[in-house]
């Protein structure tokens, strides 16, 4: 099985007999889901780069378990922290003594 890999060098082509483990698009995959599925076992989906939602650090989320997460996040009243932090951050007005907010 051969691989064409984009470099800005230009094109290489990569050859081997191990397979090559590819999100559901098509594109090798970058990563593989973590979504916690019971008893020390995640989903371990491949998915590519432009599939993948990094949750936290090193903890990514295939598109179908992307949508579940965002179930459960409404389920249990979890805060989104980025939305949050970015909420707060446009009303520089709770903080005026913090400069850059």
């Amino acid at each position: 099985m051969c691989l064409r890999i984009e470099t800005p060098a230009g094109v290489a082509i990569v050859c081997g007999t191990r397979r090559i483990p590819v999100c559901r698009c098509g594109r090798p995959a970058d990563y593989q889901c973590d979504w916690k599925m019971g008893e020390g076992k995640t989903c371990d989906a491949y998915i590519c780069a432009n599939h993948a939602k990094e949750v936290a650090t090193n903890k990514h989320m295939c598109p179908f378990h992307q949508h579940a997460y965002e179930h459960w996040k409404k389920r249990h009243n979890v805060v989104d922290l980025g939305k949050y932090r970015a909420r707060l951050l446009g009303q520089a007005s709770l903080f005026p003594s913090l400069p850059g907010c």
